[in-house]
């Protein structure tokens, strides 16, 4: 038990430091979702889990902490936003003004004109306020037309991990190495599960299933 605990604290002061490690080159961590409601459907168990996939692979379009834009500003009536070069999706294309034509439609924004590859510019009005921030705080995917059956194509974003391969109660992610913030010298295994018998590093109460995130997964911050 003694042995068991101080693994525990080295993992957790490892995971404390791992953002700005360049000597670390590996990790696999065990994360556990416990205290699943009995009176939960399990496609509604699912579903939230597929939140958590989300947050994982996808980034939103224009956060405070995280953005796609390498540019956002008003000009004659015009609201102008200019793509970061050189972010791609887990499957290697990159990620261009084309792939934000799904997410214009689904806000219902359709005064628009693509500019190039990484600059379109959208009519700016007083009642298009709600709608902007919408589109910011969609989490941009590569299918996102997809049918969320089809796990391995919904999760194909240009998040921190991609889903390496997944069964009813486990999935398996791996650090993207083309993500522009990773060093690709840190390669790093998420593991999520709900099988009880995995000895897991971090444990995730189902109550707070919503807060999960890269950063407070490897800060072990839940």
């Amino acid at each position: 038990m003694k042995v068991r605990f101080h693994r525990l604290i080295w993992i957790l002061l490892l995971l404390g430091v791992v953002s700005c490690s360049k000597n670390f080159t590996s990790e696999i961590i065990y994360i556990k979702i416990t205290e699943i409601p009995t009176e939960l459907s399990p496609k509604t168990v699912q579903h939230m889990i597929k939140k958590v996939l989300l947050n994982l692979t996808t980034q939103p379009l224009h956060s405070q902490n995280c953005s796609l834009l390498d540019e956002l500003y008003y000009e004659d009536g015009f609201l102008y936003l200019v793509l970061k070069k050189g972010i791609r999706f887990h499957n290697g294309y990159p990620l261009t003004t084309e792939h934000l034509l799904y997410y214009l439609a689904k806000i219902e924004i359709d005064n628009y004109e693509i500019i190039n590859d990484f600059k379109i510019k959208i009519k700016h009005k007083e009642n298009n306020k709600n709608k902007i921030d919408r589109l910011f705080a969609e989490r941009i995917r590569f299918y996102p037309e997809s049918d969320t059956d089809r796990v391995q194509n919904y999760f194909v974003g240009t998040g921190e991990f991609y889903l390496n391969n997944y069964s009813d109660t486990q999935f398996k992610l791996k650090t993207f190495n083309s993500h522009p913030v990773f060093s690709k010298s840190i390669n790093r295994t998420l593991i999520i599960s709900q099988e009880n018998h995995i000895d897991a590093d971090v444990i995730i109460p189902f109550e707070k299933i919503d807060k999960v995130t890269c950063q407070n997964i490897l800060r072990s911050k839940i």
